[in-house]
């Protein structure tokens, strides 16, 4: 890898936070201000039984597809193990150790290097957050149900449906969780108030009951060449 430039250049990354590729990671990012909210006891018993099925084992593995309206179909996998994380889609990667972030922009051959907050409810930035449906009601208020059993990938689910205060655009958001696993099976929300829908599948979701905590640190070795931009010290 180069070395690190003192001041970093305009630095155009493909990031990963563009609303259509992200994971269900884009509905949970912060607003401004919490809001009154509710939820029914079934809704909040499906997504207790959702956590506890993903933090049963050390990490999970997810496949999953993103397609939607005026977007093109991208595929992606990502594994988590409690903060750290390894992120891939379309030509990109994340990788993140639970102190640094590094995203790998493959077709510019460049590497942005960013701190890591631990705190963060947006699933593109922090994927262990992207089912952790525990802040949905602080974060966007509204009402939180469970909307009726039907067939996804050939799965029997469970939806649950996130309707917030007409505030907030980027949602209503909905999650289909597979009855017998309570894994996660498809995602649905819209984008930006345009009346966009994005869809997330997830072809196979996998418990691992080890992790290789290697594959969550930048191997600089695989990079040669690339440029890297580091800006955990800028303000």
């Amino acid at each position: 890898m180069k070395s690190y430039p003192a001041v970093p250049p305009l630095f155009r990354l493909p990031r990963l936070c563009f609303p259509v590729l992200c994971l269900p990671l884009l509905c949970l990012s912060l607003l401004c201000l919490p809001l009154a909210a509710s939820a029914d006891p079934q809704s909040e018993e499906v997504l207790a039984r959702l956590r506890a099925a993903l933090s049963a084992t050390q990490g999970y593995k997810a496949d999953f597809r993103v397609m939607g309206q005026d977007i093109d179909t991208a595929s992606g996998s990502y594994t988590v193990s409690g903060d750290r994380f390894y992120l891939q889609i379309a030509d990109s990667e994340v990788y993140c150790d639970g102190k640094t972030r590094w995203e790998v922009a493959n077709a510019d051959q460049a590497i942005l290097i960013c701190p890591f907050n631990p705190n963060d409810n947006n699933a593109v930035t922090n994927p262990p957050r992207a089912f952790d449906t525990r802040d949905w009601l602080t974060i966007y208020g509204g009402e939180v149900n469970v909307g009726g059993t039907e067939g996804k990938g050939g799965r029997e689910c469970v939806a649950v449906i996130l309707r917030p205060r007409k505030t907030v655009n980027t949602l209503p958001y909905t999650i289909w969780i597979d009855k017998q696993t309570f894994l996660p099976v498809v995602i649905k929300y819209t984008v930006g108030g345009q009346g966009l829908f994005v869809t997330v599948i997830f072809d196979v979701v996998t418990p691992l009951e080890q992790v290789d905590a290697t594959i969550f640190s930048i191997d600089p070795s695989k990079y040669n060449g690339y440029t890297p931009v580091d800006i955990r010290n800028m303000r």
